[in-house]
């Protein structure tokens, strides 16, 4: 009994339903490997300090999940200048669909940042009305953006000059469809 006693074709069914269970947690590992090695995330990191024309750093891990969809989760961001961090979130998660990338299209289903916080100081004011009044004719590199949803949670808001401070905690935002 037991499945020493089990007919070779139950036996053969198992150990193809074992694979084919196996093959997608082995395959989510090693892309979670890869996109956390030494060599991609500083790359991502690269391309999105370039585009901002400000410091990016991504702190902790880039999660990936195939369950229900698929979904990248970067943990422990930052965004700054040399005069210090304007932007950080604990967390971001995306939920892209990956069809379009192919045609240089991003769509998001949703898009939910956890922990954001934006800190403003002149130096940083400065920085940000330079960047929104640059003109460019270089083209960019997607086609489309699209995010379906988006939320914020848990979000903040400080901005210091002088004696002046605002400070605003436990932001909840949600919001409907963006398109570029």
């Amino acid at each position: 009994s037991g499945i020493f006693g089990m007919k070779l074709s139950s036996k053969i069914a198992i150990a193809v339903v074992a694979v084919i269970v196996a093959i997608p947690l082995i395959l989510l590992l090693t892309a979670e490997v890869i996109v956390n090695s030494t060599t991609v995330k500083p790359e991502i990191e690269k391309i999105v300090s370039e585009a901002l024309e400000m410091d990016f750093k991504i702190e902790g891990r880039i999660d990936i999940r195939l369950l229900p969809l698929i979904s990248l989760a970067a943990n422990d961001l930052t965004v700054g200048i040399n005069t210090g961090q304007i932007a950080s979130a604990d967390r971001i998660i995306i939920d892209p669909r990956l069809r379009p990338l192919w045609k240089r299209e991003v769509q998001i289903k949703e898009a939910r940042i956890h922990g954001a916080r934006l800190i403003f100081d002149p130096h940083a004011i400065d920085k940000i009305m330079v960047l929104a009044g640059k003109e460019t004719d270089a083209p960019l590199p997607l086609v489309s953006l699209a995010i379906d949803s988006f939320a914020i949670a848990d979000g903040g808001f400080k901005y210091t000059e002088g004696k002046t401070l605002l400070d605003f905690n436990d932001i909840n935002f949600r919001g409907d469809r963006i398109e570029i």
